[in-house]
């Protein structure tokens, strides 16, 4: 009761400030001159990474500051409201995002209280760059402007930060990428971000499919705050009719020193994993049907929800990054209702095929593991070796493979 309450006022406080956020927004539209001062400066914000899922990649914003007209503003392409329906939005891929703006201290004060740190890159800009992207920014704060359907690997907020100049300078901007890099996809990149939440990683390799094996540009590389903010060190920008590097100062906003686990996890994928088979063995070893039947049915009920997840993903939702996805070869729907039922009728000949059909499918992914186009989290592993073999003891393979070899002539 006491974390439900956490989260309902978590929840109100977020809306709340984003109500006042959007409030702040509105008036900064309709208050703000369309020039700025030649004291006036705009950078690029970069965010480390937070504790929670949402915040772990980083976060990237805008700032404008003009001491002349007293302008401060922290412009933030990142803001969504925790509504009552955010989370079938989020699910569903129809989750809008918007452009808000608040004061840049309040801002700053936000990632001190996370312990994040907060880089800024002070750009390069002559005064009609500024004006041009200042007045780029303002306009996208109009309610009619403001919202995105977002996307994490091609509509973010460092996407929009980057779209921001590459709309206002165009050629007149050059990124230099370092096209040596060795070579990644989208979820080598998102990987790197997950080592301390496997468990995270583990749910989201089963619901990402192939299009996140691709090998990334290094223009699609920028989806990633941490990697935009090097691209931006390293672009150059013509201003004045001389090019000169796009970033002019470099510094850190706010120091944090984020929270390291050290240590070996006992609560980890692989250790539950492994435990669990150790137990279900423990379990075969007693030769009590009805616990033997309550395991497999409980191993065929999870991949079965396992297997309906990524159905969903991947036909239901609007996501770009789930489908086609060839963790279904493993986790199939069908363990449910099929396998359940498999389990009390498991001389129907219907069942029989179906679960020869999965059973294949299967060995198949096993097989061909490292040569599928979808790179598959190796902490499945233990599940899929288990689970291959239940099946296949279930089905009798291993008593008709131990008759042929009985059948064998003696050689004398």
């Amino acid at each position: 009761m006491q974390q439900q309450i956490s989260t309902r006022l978590y929840s109100f406080l977020r809306s709340s400030l984003l109500a006042v956020f959007l409030v702040f927004s509105f008036q900064f539209v309709s208050a703000q001159p369309k020039t700025l001062s030649n004291e006036a400066t705009i950078s690029l914000l970069t965010c480390g990474e937070g504790n929670d899922l949402y915040s772990i990649f980083g976060h990237t914003a805008l700032r404008v500051y003009d001491p002349v007209q007293n302008i401060d503003v922290a412009f933030n392409y990142g803001t969504f409201a925790f509504s009552d329906d955010f989370y079938y939005q989020f699910t569903m891929g129809k989750l809008n995002y918007r452009l808000s703006a608040e004061p840049f201290n309040r801002f700053v004060e936000g990632y001190q209280y996370e312990n994040r740190w907060v880089r800024e890159q002070v750009l390069n800009l002559d005064s009609l760059q500024k004006d041009r992207a200042y007045n780029f920014l303002v306009n996208n704060l109009k309610p009619e402007n403001a919202y995105y359907l977002y996307d994490f690997f091609y509509d973010n907020c460092s996407h929009r930060s980057a779209d921001v100049f590459q709309s206002v300078l165009g050629d007149d901007l050059k990124f230099n990428f370092l096209h040596l890099e060795k070579q990644k996809t989208f979820r080598n990149m998102i990987d790197l971000y997950l080592r301390q939440m496997p468990w995270s990683d583990v749910g989201i390799d089963l619901g990402l499919g192939t299009p996140c094996d691709i090998i990334c540009t290094p223009e699609l590389k920028m989806f990633l705050p941490h990697y935009m903010m090097d691209e931006f060190d390293r672009a150059t920008v013509i201003t004045n009719g001389i090019e000169v590097p796009f970033v002019k100062e470099n510094k850190l906003v706010v120091d944090a020193q984020p929270l390291v686990q050290e240590g070996f996890n006992w609560f980890h994928p692989l250790v539950f994993f492994i435990g669990f088979i150790l137990l279900h063995n423990l379990i075969l070893m007693t030769k009590v049907r009805f616990l033997i039947g309550t395991f497999d049915g409980l191993l065929y009920t999870i991949i079965g929800i396992a297997g309906w997840l990524i159905f969903f993903l991947w036909f239901i939702t609007d996501h770009n990054g789930t489908r086609p996805n060839l963790n279904i070869m493993w986790a199939m729907p069908l363990y449910l209702p099929f396998g359940i039922a498999f389990l009390f009728a498991s001389k129907a000949k219907l069942l029989r095929w179906i679960m020869q059909f999965i059973n294949g499918l299967l060995l198949l992914c096993l097989v061909f593991w490292v040569v599928l186009p979808q790179n598959l989290n190796e902490f499945y592993l233990p599940i899929l070796v288990w689970l291959l073999y239940r099946n296949s003891e279930r089905l009798g393979w291993f008593d008709w493979v131990k008759q042929r070899i009985g059948k064998r002539p003696t050689v004398v």
